[in-house]
């Protein structure tokens, strides 16, 4: 019998007082993630988002730029197409980065597709 590959998804609507580490949620063992997604729903002005997994603020996207609306351009770090957890779940974070004068506004949908076998 062969494993089954599967692909999921996290959703996380992000606002702009999240400026302490989030749980997003959580990937299954055996995964990684394929991608990470940013929809910026009313503009923050002055931030940043980073996703990663606890420990690692910016492990999958490092300030991914939060002003104005719409969909961001989001580059990957380092550890995209690696596996993640061979026997727990790994948590998945993400975290407002104010970059200007401050924060007063902001709502954005983080959207992380990953991988895995079941």
């Amino acid at each position: 019998m062969s494993a089954n590959n599967r692909i999921g998804y996290l959703q996380k609507v992000i606002a702009y007082t999240d400026t302490t580490s989030v749980d997003v949620g959580f990937l299954p063992p055996n995964s990684y993630v394929t991608g990470v997604k940013v929809l910026v729903t009313t503009d923050f002005t002055d931030g940043v988002l980073d996703v990663g997994k606890t420990g690692t603020a910016a492990y999958y996207a490092d300030d991914v730029s939060l002003n104005g609306t719409g969909s961001k351009s989001v580059t990957s770090t380092s550890a995209w197409g690696n596996v993640e957890s061979t026997a727990d779940q790994t948590t998945i974070t993400a975290i407002v980065v104010a970059t200007g004068t401050g924060l007063a506004a902001g709502s954005a949908k983080l959207v992380v597709e990953y991988a895995y076998i079941d």
